[in-house]
């Protein structure tokens, strides 16, 4: 059986990369110190109390989910701009895109009673056939302990790597048991899903998911976060959240960056692009898609 395997923030992020590609998963124990998960805990608590279950088979009939956090919880930014995770994202990444961005973000808050989450690749939004270059990374905070009979995530490790027909086995299943403040990070290829709540007590985590900027993002960033709220982001964050160039001349607004509608005043460049987006658009390495236009029946 293959392990999760796990990691502290000090064993350094090449390390822990070389984990993330090689079984599509991987844990990092107590990345976050304790005064923050605190802090976040008072905004977060108070969020919860006007939230519903979702009443869905898919997102839990016991389950309080909610997207928006960053606003709503504004301490998980720090989460969301975490050194070593954006350190990874951009290893993972990179190579086949410009820009990364934020493609998703919510809190799932498991109650006593929830039932397993079927498992499913978050890539499969996406008509990319697997195995497949790494297009998405996801990272669940574990802002409450995730234990065996709470429902911590459930993942098949090395099922990034198998063919896109191949479906998981209940002996490949493992759960990514885990202290608070630590987080599992997990490819868009990666089977996956939320287990069990069998506790008395609801099991909390905050989902934050990156992929290229060129996809389109699972939530939509700019309905979600729009300029009014987004401009009191710091500028790291809202190019993250999608203001921002994907790729050179791609994502401009009123011939220049989206950026600037954030800004008081005249815009001050109509430039479609910025001379590091354009050096690292030549380096990028190009995915192969195949013969399957040949393939395509057009009438």
């Amino acid at each position: 059986m293959i392990e999760i395997p796990r990691v502290r923030g000090e064993d350094g992020v090449s390390a822990t990369t070389a984990h993330l590609q090689s079984h599509g998963c991987v844990i990092i124990e107590r990345l976050v110190p304790e005064d923050l998960l605190e802090h976040i805990e008072a905004d977060l608590s108070r969020v919860l109390e006007k939230v519903g279950t979702n009443n869905t088979e898919f997102a839990g009939q016991n389950t309080k989910r909610l997207n928006g956090v960053l606003s709503l919880v504004p301490a998980t930014q720090k989460l969301a701009m975490h050194p070593t995770i954006i350190a990874m994202v951009e290893r993972m990444l990179l190579p086949y895109c410009v820009r990364y961005q934020l493609n998703y973000d919510s809190i799932m808050h498991l109650m006593p009673g929830e039932t397993s989450q079927d498992l499913h690749r978050d890539g499969f939004i996406y008509p990319f056939r697997h195995p497949a270059p790494a297009y998405t990374v996801a990272c669940m905070w574990a802002q409450s302990e995730f234990t065996l009979e709470n429902g911590s995530t459930c993942l098949v490790p090395g099922s990034h790597l198998w063919e896109h027909e191949r479906k998981p086995r209940a002996e490949e299943v493992i759960q990514a048991v885990m202290p608070a403040g630590s987080v599992v990070l997990y490819t868009g290829g990666t089977y996956h899903g939320a287990g069990a709540n069998r506790s008395n007590a609801p099991r909390t985590g905050i989902s934050l998911q990156y992929s290229y900027a060129w996809l389109r993002q699972e939530l939509n960033m700019y309905l979600t976060y729009p300029p009014k709220v987004a401009k009191t982001f710091p500028g790291e964050l809202q190019r993250l959240i999608g203001y921002d160039f994907a790729a050179p001349y791609l994502g401009f607004v009123d011939g220049g960056s989206p950026q600037t509608l954030l800004k008081d005043g005249p815009t001050e460049t109509r430039e479609r692009s910025r001379p590091e987006i354009d050096e690292a658009f030549e380096k990028l390495e190009p995915i192969a898609l195949g013969d399957g236009v040949s393939r395509i029946n057009f009438d």
